[in-house]
């Protein structure tokens, strides 16, 4: 089957909040609500693209390490007849419908497109099953920051590589501050201004109010 299918390779919410502690073990259910906004809106991604679309959750993830999951998962992909597969994740808020279809029709005449993400990584890895070289790929830094140099890399000796802008996906808070789009900055805002609250009055009550201080005057009786 020539059309391209989308391959979303990804982590349930919940399990992206335990992993990736972005605003503290306090503020849980931010981060859950954070990578739920963002599956959902992948979701709306990946129906509006028209392409048939695979779910790869981490509960359907087979391997025991990220890139051998992560292969297997092209493999099944591939082994159902398709032979050209667009991989993303659902936690890059600036990922947008035109990237997709950009590299749905690079697939028309290049083989391999590449995603480059700002931490190294790739957000979008589409490949034809001609250009899906398993064993090599096997022996890729996956989940390193030197994947999108070494593949491209890779990649390039074989055939020609369409490289797209470059995105940012979310494994941090830092990754959150340079955000270009697509996040809710006044709730962003609203929270850090909480947090400074929060430490400042817990400042100013070590300070001013220290609990074992001798010289503490008795409350004032009227």
């Amino acid at each position: 089957m020539d059309q391209p299918v989308l391959m979303i390779y990804a982590l349930s919410p919940a399990y992206q909040a335990r992993r990736k502690s972005l605003f503290g073990a306090a503020h849980h259910a931010d981060t859950v609500k954070l990578f739920q906004d963002l599956h959902q809106k992948t979701e709306s991604l990946a129906q509006n693209s028209g392409l048939k679309t695979f779910w790869f959750f981490d509960h359907l993830q087979e391997g025991k390490s990220f890139g051998e999951r992560y292969i297997n998962a092209f493999k099944e992909v591939f082994s159902k007849g398709y032979r050209k597969v667009i991989s993303i994740g659902n936690d890059i808020p600036e990922l947008e419908l035109s990237h997709i279809e950009q590299a749905s029709n690079s697939l028309t005449h290049s083989k391999a497109v590449l995603g480059p993400a700002a931490d190294g990584g790739d957000y979008l890895i589409a490949l034809t099953e001609e250009t899906f070289y398993e064993e090599e790929f096997k022996n890729l830094p996956w989940n390193k920051g030197s994947l999108h140099s070494k593949l491209s890399e890779l990649l390039s000796s074989y055939t020609s590589v369409v490289q797209l802008e470059c995105l940012v996906d979310i494994d941090d808070f830092q990754s959150l501050v340079i955000v270009r789009k697509n996040v809710n900055w006044i709730a962003i805002l609203l929270f850090s201004l909480k947090l400074f609250i929060l430490y400042t009055k817990t400042v100013f009550e070590k300070l001013l109010l220290p609990k074992d201080n001798p010289l503490r005057a008795p409350p004032l009786s009227i």
